[in-house]
């Protein structure tokens, strides 16, 4: 199965200081969750630039198993820094979309400027 995660790359267009970078929690678990059952995955960045993962979160982060997991993991390291551009990925590639967070789809979608095509 293929899946691609879609992180944010937008800032919290209500607080120019603030950004709606996903927690890092919410992204390492339901991508280790999605790897360890043999789906492979790809990261995408809703535009083209990096993505915003906060890694302390809004509040001293839960050091969670997959936390921990994620950094140490090579592999995952790697993945996050090679995240794609939305606009140069196709839907017909992936069996799922998965957009992981709270904040990141609210401030995501209506803006959206390169969906998929």
């Amino acid at each position: 199965m293929k899946i691609l995660m879609v992180l944010t790359s937008a800032g919290n267009p209500g607080d120019a200081s603030a950004t709606a970078a996903s927690r890092i929690e919410e992204f390492a678990a339901p991508y280790y969750a999605l790897k360890d059952a043999g789906a492979a995955v790809t990261l995408a960045c809703s535009s083209d630039t990096e993505p915003l993962l906060n890694r302390a979160g809004d509040a001293p982060a839960p050091v969670t198993r997959a936390v921990r997991r994620f950094t140490t993991d090579p592999l995952a390291q790697a993945a996050l820094a090679g995240t794609r551009a939305l606009g140069e990925l196709a839907t017909g590639d992936f069996d799922a979309v998965f957009y992981p967070g709270g904040k990141p789809p609210v401030w995501d979608w209506p803006s959206m400027r390169t969906p998929l095509s």
